[in-house]
């Protein structure tokens, strides 16, 4: 992914081309959330389960023709590699996560938890100290001064957020809850990423017309308030309840995204334009991991409180309460092993706790994305502040 962005910034050297080309990768990458789904679906419902690694093959053989057509572009000074921050930036990451999944296992006071949280800060701060020491940092503090590139980091990972939430939530909520098909929940998700790949396209010229700071904010802003749709559903809502959600979520990623991006390289030297857009790309990996792992720990520490208020579930064996704790689609099939009256109640109460989860995190989710809107409204500069050489 880094490598795609670095070699459009040295294809592009005029601002104008540039921003015609991010943004139809924006609209592309866009696009992939949705087909994704939709061709995994379809996998699904005809072939067996690892047809969906097969499909790669092809893939990556068409990728591979690219060599054929893209020059070459590399920073003839690059500095050697840093395995001391890839180790302190890996373990870090690793750590602040897996404590924030496990919350959603047990608790946020659990003596586990706690150190796995604490671990994970120290090690980024001591992997923030050592790329200000070190001579060949891989990534340089000094391009946060940049608040071009602060602020639109800052908006990858809101963007993220509210893109990953919704990839994780609703495909389970459509599934698990509504009872649709793999294939049926790809084609309902795959309006809003139509609208990110349509919003994109025009969002990074709107954005060289009327300067960064307003598209991107508003983007986020969007999208949070598409959280908030997503946060008022039940059981059973029907589709054309959901999509206004959806579309606001595809709306907000795709008028943040693009423009994002087109600040985030254009804020760099072009001789480190591999740091800008490898940073561009962890910011959006990190998002969409935040937005899975923290709303999802509060989604499940929700499903756990109210699958323990079942009064079925206290008859029931010790291993159908482990798989029925363990997730709904665990609930729905223990259900299929008992009874008509009793196999209702697991799977009418499962699909409660779980939309109850859902839509509590969604609202949470709606808070953190709208406050990252305010935040980035502040900073972000209307016009990016060119790098600092």
């Amino acid at each position: 992914m880094p490598q795609t962005l670095s070699i459009i910034r040295a294809t592009f050297t005029d601002p104008k081309q540039r921003v015609q080309a991010i943004g139809l990768w924006a609209g592309v990458y866009g696009l992939g959330y949705g087909v994704g789904p939709v061709v995994g679906g379809a996998l699904l419902e005809y072939f067996d389960w690892y047809s969906v690694f097969l499909i790669n093959i092809p893939v990556v053989i068409i990728a591979l023709q690219g060599r054929f057509f893209i020059s070459e572009s590399r920073d003839e000074h690059a500095p050697r590699l840093d395995l001391t921050s890839i180790v302190l930036a890996v373990c870090g990451l690793f750590s602040l996560v897996y404590g924030i999944i496990k919350a959603g296992e047990t608790s946020w006071t659990e003596g586990s938890v706690i150190i796995s949280l604490t671990v994970g800060i120290v090690i980024l701060a001591v992997f923030v100290l050592w790329e200000i020491r070190t001579d060949h940092p891989m990534l340089p503090m000094k391009f946060f001064k940049n608040m071009s590139f602060t602020g639109a980091d800052m908006a990858m990972v809101a963007a993220s957020f509210s893109a990953g939430a919704l990839l994780f939530f609703v495909s389970q909520y459509f599934q698990s809850v509504q009872g649709y098909s793999p294939l049926e929940s790809a084609w309902r998700l795959l309006p809003g990423s139509v609208i990110i790949m349509l919003t994109s396209v025009v969002a990074t010229r709107i954005a060289r017309t009327i300067g960064f700071k307003l598209p991107v904010s508003i983007g986020i802003f969007i999208g949070g308030l598409g959280l908030f749709c997503l946060s008022l559903v039940t059981i059973n809502t029907s589709y054309l309840a959901v999509l206004p959600g959806l579309t606001l979520i595809g709306i907000g990623f795709g008028l943040s995204f693009g423009p994002a991006t087109d600040s985030v390289l254009g804020s760099v030297p072009e001789n480190q334009a591999g740091i800008g857009s490898a940073t561009d790309s962890t910011m959006q990996v990190l998002g969409t991991l935040l937005g899975i792992a923290v709303l999802g720990a509060i989604m499940n520490a929700i499903y756990l409180d109210r699958i323990e208020s079942l009064t079925v579930i206290a008859s029931l064996p010790e291993w159908a309460h482990e798989s029925i704790q363990s997730s709904i689609q665990g609930a729905h099939i223990v259900a299929g092993q008992f009874p008509a009256d009793v196999s209702q109640q697991i799977v009418d109460g499962s699909s409660r706790a779980f939309t109850s989860g859902m839509t509590l995190a969604m609202f949470i989710g709606a808070i953190v994305t709208t406050v990252a809107s305010l935040i980035v409204l502040c900073i972000l500069p209307t016009r990016i502040r060119p790098p600092q050489e």
